[in-house]
């Protein structure tokens, strides 16, 4: 997988890495939980968040556009399970907080993920 960045591409980076960081914290979470039947499956979503997803976000190659590449289905599937899971929480934010910066910044990412990021996974 690569993430491909340009110049004024910066905050969709931003949110991706976010993005990212908010799905890894639900799986450390689900995986802390307690026992599961299917503890493996996450484990193995968490190693290829670690191995593949993060290390594309922490080392972007520069690019004429924006753009997430991904070499399997797998790959595509765990990026917009990533990109979902934070429109979700950040559509849930939005919707319970009084705090115009936060509202804003929720707004933005939840735009940014729509029109922007989806499209940009392939």
């Amino acid at each position: 997988m690569k993430v491909f960045y340009c110049p004024g591409s910066e905050r969709l980076l931003d949110v991706l890495t976010s993005a990212v960081w908010h799905y890894r914290r639900y799986i450390d979470e689900l995986i802390n939980s307690g026992p599961w039947e299917n503890i493996d499956s996450f484990l193995e979503e968490r190693k290829l968040i670690d191995m593949v997803l993060q290390t594309a976000v922490d080392k972007p190659v520069p690019g004429s556009n924006f753009a997430v590449r991904c070499q399997d289905g797998r790959e595509f599937l765990l990026v917009r399970q990533v990109l979902e899971h934070y429109l979700s929480e950040s559509i849930a934010v939005l919707n319970c907080i009084n705090e115009h910066m936060i509202a804003e910044k929720c707004r933005e990412d939840i735009e940014i993920i729509r029109r922007y990021l989806m499209q940009a996974v392939h």
